[in-house]
């Protein structure tokens, strides 16, 4: 099969055939990204960036391609809400299954020239607003049977919402080492305080982390036991070393509630995130 894809003989030595494109007269081996942008586009390429793809207009390829690492605007701006997708060195296909879904510059982080009028399109802030979300799917051919996967997003930016926070948490360094859902089945955070302040205390019956070796220059993960007095790592008191504690989710500040919730989304949403900047499951 490679070689009869690639443009030149298999290698006898390796069994590997030589790369759709040839660089500096030498054999790159089987080059996948080459391959995909042959298939979709017509020409073969080892890149999706924009250097190797100039300045072409939005909407010149009926489908386009999505990476974490971003592609040309031309190729993320397809005719159709249509894309290849790059996750993990796996190829899936994503796309948009609302009937009038369209494409508009205002969506995209690095729109190539603007559109025209036809291809506005209103995009939700649900449930902040009443604007409507989008549901994309995600289709998974590496196995013998399809896996599915939809996402409902909103795309725009949240409208700005007045948050009461506890006032000893704001404008503190603190970092969020895991969550838990409570009884009533509200989210709390565990947070560790960088200062040392403000203090709680233990939670009855629950382990703790050590602030100290939390902030340490190489970070020492030492989750100790309920009825353990002193850290098991650098040996300190509770009292000393200082502990995390137990907040709702309400007491959190926005901007350390939004960069976990950012760096914690589930892998389709990062993806499109590439195109999208502030989407959000709706």
């Amino acid at each position: 099969m490679r070689s009869e894809l690639s443009m030149g003989s298999a290698n006898a030595s390796s069994g590997f055939a030589v790369s759709l494109t040839v660089r500096d007269e030498s054999q790159l081996g089987f080059c996948e990204t080459s391959l995909i942008s042959l298939c979709l586009f017509g020409r073969a390429c080892p890149s999706f960036g924009k250097g190797a793809w100039g300045n072409l207009s939005p909407r010149t390829f009926p489908c386009g391609v999505i990476a974490m690492q971003g592609v040309a605007s031309a190729l993320s701006t397809p005719a159709f809400p249509i894309w290849l997708a790059l996750r993990g060195g796996h190829w899936t296909t994503i796309c948009c299954l609302d009937m009038d879904f369209s494409l508009s510059t205002s969506t995209f982080s690095t729109p190539a020239t603007p559109m025209d009028s036809s291809f506005e399109v209103k995009m939700a802030i649900s449930p902040c607003g009443n604007q409507r979300s989008h549901q994309f799917i995600e289709l998974d051919g590496l196995h013998v049977s399809y896996a599915v996967s939809y996402i409902n997003l909103c795309l725009e930016p949240p409208t700005i919402i007045s948050r009461q926070l506890d006032s000893s948490l704001s404008g503190l360094l603190m970092e969020i080492a895991m969550t838990r859902n409570s009884p009533n089945g509200a989210r709390q955070f565990y947070v560790l305080i960088a200062n040392g302040s403000p203090h709680r205390p233990l939670e009855v019956g629950g382990r703790w982390y050590c602030r100290t070796c939390w902030f340490s220059p190489h970070r020492v993960y030492s989750f100790n036991a309920a009825d353990a007095s002193t850290c098991g790592a650098c040996g300190l008191t509770v009292t000393q070393a200082g502990n995390g504690f137990w907040v709702e989710e309400a007491e959190l500040p926005t901007q350390i509630l939004e960069t976990w919730q950012r760096r914690n989304a589930p892998p389709l949403l990062r993806l499109l995130r590439t195109l999208w900047p502030h989407a959000r499951l709706a």
